[in-house]
């Protein structure tokens, strides 16, 4: 089994009076096998992109042919090269036109004649692209705090939610909601009544944990949209209930939950969701997982954020009412979207 235990990441500051945007930042755009030697298109921040996969990794270009504006994802790879479907102009990984088969044999190419390539990376069993100089790493695996080192990831699925991506993060990362969305299937053992925690800003990450008296749950939130939750069972439980958040949260282990939210558009955000853990490795992973437990939890959320309005959340704290103890979280999290620049599209 590989292991994921990775130094935790700092924020990044800008450089210089650079005017950070969500372009500035690594998003997921698809599962890692999702990618192929063939084009194919996806989404991302309102722009389609087309992505493929050749000897030195994954490429990402706007899905888009400078010539005439066809979808280079029509096209196909030669030798390496996406050829568009619409006049077979050929572009290498970096984005250059080599190839203009209507042109004479040994005619110069036109300088501008390039496609618009983007950053991308894998990471996490998943590809993701910057469209602009990234202002942060993509957000590491926590490290586990308690067991073996020896891990195992498990994709549970990619929904698409019709709402924003800070609408569909700051979902994630609220726990106040357990005992009243997820009745019977996810609920603090405390109760809901939240009790005071300190919340750890900086300037790309908040951190924070809270404890139920079943469980404690480490959150560690980076900028944007990516959400972990890492899990161990507390000492001395009360109660005997045998829920399966109990179950996957013993006290010699460590489980890590993650959310990571797309944008698809202003709208639309496509939530991966993964989970991973240093103990019951012998248990098939979608066992572990619940069977259609993830998927009922989540398609109670879904319901429940795609009925917010507006959809795009607001970071203007007058926007919304706020409880200092129970949202502290949320405040510091819109706190922290309201230093990215360029955001109106995205927010109210």
């Amino acid at each position: 089994m590989a292991s994921l235990t990775t130094p935790r990441a700092e924020g990044f500051a800008a450089e210089g009076d650079r005017e950070v945007t969500l372009a500035n930042f690594w998003h997921p755009v698809a599962l890692a096998a999702e990618v192929t030697e063939q084009p194919r298109q996806f989404e991302l921040l309102g722009e389609l992109i087309v992505m493929f996969r050749d000897a030195q990794g994954v490429a990402a270009f706007r899905d888009l042919c400078i010539h005439r504006g066809a979808a280079l994802s029509l096209g196909w790879i030669t030798d390496g090269r996406l050829t568009c479907a619409y006049h077979g102009w050929e572009y290498d990984r970096t984005g250059a036109c080599t190839h203009i088969p209507s042109l004479p044999p040994g005619s110069s190419i036109p300088r501008k004649a390039r496609a618009i390539v983007y950053r991308a990376q894998e990471a996490h069993g998943m590809v993701w692209v910057a469209m602009e100089e990234p202002v942060q790493p993509i957000p590491p695996w926590p490290d586990y705090k308690v067991g073996p080192e020896e891990s195992r990831l498990f994709f549970i699925g990619r929904y698409e939610w019709k709402t924003s991506a800070g609408r569909a993060a700051e979902n994630g990362l609220d726990f106040s909601h357990f005992n009243h969305a997820h009745r019977g299937w996810l609920e603090l053992a405390d109760g809901p009544l939240i009790k005071p925690h300190e919340v750890r800003q900086s300037e790309f990450m908040l951190e924070y944990a809270y404890e139920d008296g079943d469980s404690r749950r480490e959150y560690i939130v980076h900028s944007p949209f990516t959400v972990f939750i890492r899990k161990t069972g507390l000492p001395g439980r009360s109660g005997d209930e045998n829920t399966w958040d109990r179950e996957t949260t013993p006290v010699d282990g460590t489980t890590v939950l993650a959310q990571f939210n797309a944008p698809l558009d202003e709208t639309r955000t496509a939530v991966f969701a993964a989970i991973s853990r240093n103990h019951h490795l012998d248990m098939d992973d979608r066992e572990f997982a619940g069977g259609d437990w993830f998927d009922t939890v989540l398609e109670q959320d879904r319901r429940v954020v795609e009925s917010q309005r507006p959809e795009r959340i607001p970071t203007d704290l007058r926007e919304e009412l706020h409880l200092k103890v129970p949202d502290a979280t949320g405040i510091a999290y819109r706190r922290m979207l309201s230093r990215i620049g360029s955001i109106s599209r995205f927010m109210p």
